[in-house]
């Protein structure tokens, strides 16, 4: 059954409340399920539904499109969902789809909650009332870059077809292109720009922090500096199927080529979850592999895409000044290209480096998208 555990930051909270909160958990469906359409009679006459305070809520979905996937990867994903001081069950409030960097989920935003809430009254203060939910990509080599790989699973189809209209069933947010945006950092970031061109009919807005791209100057150095040139070709294929060895953080730029070989370079000639490695037993370069990655770096389809995006969207691409990755660079790259067409577009460069100010800069996309005044990050 889908989980739907609840925390609250309003420690005032009504009798009323906490009875409907046992209820909720009782019998096992979501509290504003049960506030909306089993329990009306129950919210204080003369009150509209409208949340007193922010709340951090999960919300757990069983995939049915993740089930069989080549790595094994659990079918059952946790969302953190944050709903803004104003929310209503009664309303279509805009929501935002947050894709967290490489490594990164929703466990990292339920940690500290207290903070993310603050950030989210922050967020409506500048754009109204809203959710802002965490999704789960990740895999057993770290992220699964959001998108569809028969090495790793049809993780963009999970997001897009499950993962979207169960948020807005549960939560009654959303409802249209223009109240849904796609927002990420890094990795997420990359997640962004590849479900905001996919799925167009989905996001009206696309929200990309240092996301990777540009290819060419973000990520061909690690495929060739020495430690990757001296994986054996043995020692690669114990991260293939059956074996599927994990990967660890010492691994490094190793550990992290292997990765997202699986996301960009499935072996269709291997057997089920098999990918390609960017050297032979002769150490000799592949540069079939490389060009797997850079078919899909965000960079390449844009510049050679007819249309990547819908003039019916925005997207906004940043990076900041000092990015240890350069993903500013790409960013600006996007940018440029976008604004040669009808796309609503805008490139910010903040201070810093890759992570950042990542709350501020991620209220800024938002608001831009939305159309509400933005401040610089200082």
């Amino acid at each position: 059954m889908d989980g739907f555990v609840i925390e609250s930051r309003n420690a005032d909270e009504p009798q009323w409340m906490n009875q409907v909160r046992s209820l909720a958990r009782m019998i096992g469906i979501p509290l504003f399920v049960t506030l909306g359409v089993l329990l009306p009679e129950m919210w204080p006459k003369g009150q509209s539904h409208v949340a007193p305070a922010s709340t951090v809520q999960t919300l757990t979905i069983e995939s049915e499109i993740l089930k069989g996937n080549p790595m094994h990867d659990s079918t059952s994903r946790k969302m953190a969902v944050f709903l803004s001081k104003g929310y209503s069950p009664d309303k279509q409030l805009p929501v935002v789809f947050y894709l967290p960097g490489f490594g990164g989920g929703p466990d990292d935003f339920l940690q500290g909650p207290g903070f993310w809430l603050e950030f989210v009254d922050k967020l409506a203060a500048s754009v109204g009332p809203l959710a802002f939910v965490v999704v789960d990509g990740k895999n057993r080599f770290g992220c699964s870059q959001y998108i569809d790989s028969p090495a790793s699973g049809n993780y963009a189809q999970y997001i897009c077809k499950e993962v979207v209209p169960f948020v807005e069933r549960q939560l009654h947010v959303g409802g249209t292109a223009s109240r849904r945006i796609i927002a990420g950092h890094s990795s997420g970031g990359f997640g962004a720009l590849r479900l905001g061109m996919a799925y167009q009919e989905i996001f009206g807005h696309v929200v990309a922090l240092s996301p990777d791209s540009d290819f060419e100057l973000s990520h061909k150095p690690f495929t060739v500096n020495a430690d990757t040139k001296k994986l054996s070709l043995s020692r690669f294929r114990e991260f293939l199927p059956p074996t599927l060895a994990p990967i660890s953080q010492q691994d490094g730029d190793i550990g992290y080529a292997i990765a997202l070989c699986a996301c960009y370079a499935s072996d269709p000639a291997g057997p089920l979850g098999a990918f390609k490695w960017f050297y032979d037993a002769n150490g000799v370069y592949q540069e079939d592999t490389w060009k797997m990655w850079l078919h899909n770096d965000p960079l390449y389809i844009v510049t050679h895409t007819m249309n990547p995006f819908s003039h019916r969207q925005s997207v906004y691409c940043e990076g900041p000044d000092h990015d240890d990755f350069q993903a500013n660079i790409g960013a600006k790259l996007i940018y440029q290209a976008l604004s040669k067409s009808d796309v609503r577009t805008t490139f910010y460069e903040p201070p810093g480096h890759h992570g950042d100010h990542l709350p501020e800069r991620i209220l800024r996309g938002v608001s831009w998208s939305l159309r509400a005044p933005t401040v610089d990050i200082q």
